[in-house]
């Protein structure tokens, strides 16, 4: 009796590997996009989108231990444990700070008409800052396409052309009309 292996899978070039992440990467952030036709007042949006592609395409293309590689980067402490509790503390104490300025200027505080618990303000700013942030979009952007393209353009170029990108995958947020108030200057 034979035993027939399976063939190995074939490697998929860099600029290949690209373009699809791209195309997937912008598929799923778009995904939600057709609801505003239901509701034109809103504009979903799924940030996660590169970060799917990027796991995605790992695991389909990718060689063994790539997805474990990728999810390992995740993890990785590159300095010293103090700079990332800087990091992750200096926004949320800056944004305690501005909160209490504008309430002790007499900036009343707005509570929606019941008790608001602020004392879950930070918990909520760093959930948001982190969900939002580092494990929405920068995993696929910055852990997948980030390499792929510093091999063929060197390290300007690639962040140039991420820059690119990702502003291309946030469009819908875009295109349809006016930018949303937060990108719009006071004039406009």
């Amino acid at each position: 009796m034979t035993v027939e292996l399976a063939p190995p899978r074939r490697a998929w070039s860099d600029r290949r590997r690209i373009t699809v992440y791209l195309l997937i990467s912008y598929l799923v952030s778009w995904a939600a996009w057709p609801l505003t036709l239901l509701n034109p007042s809103s504009a979903p949006f799924l940030p996660y989108g590169p970060t799917i592609a990027a796991l995605v395409l790992t695991a389909w293309a990718g060689r063994r231990g790539d997805l474990r590689d990728l999810l390992r980067r995740l993890v990785r402490w590159r300095v010293h444990p103090a700079w990332y509790a800087t990091a992750f503390l200096l926004p949320v104490l800056l944004f305690g700070a501005a909160v209490l300025i504008a309430v002790a200027l007499g900036v009343p505080a707005d509570t929606g008409g019941g008790p608001f618990p602020w004392a879950a303000l930070p918990t909520l700013f760093a959930v948001r800052t982190i969900f939002g942030g580092p494990l929405g979009e920068e995993p696929g952007w910055r852990g997948y396409l980030l390499p792929l393209l510093r091999r063929r353009h060197g390290a300007l170029a690639a962040s140039l052309l991420i820059g690119l990108s990702g502003r291309r995958s946030t469009c819908p947020r875009w295109c349809p009309g006016r930018p949303p108030a937060s990108a719009r200057s006071p004039s406009s």
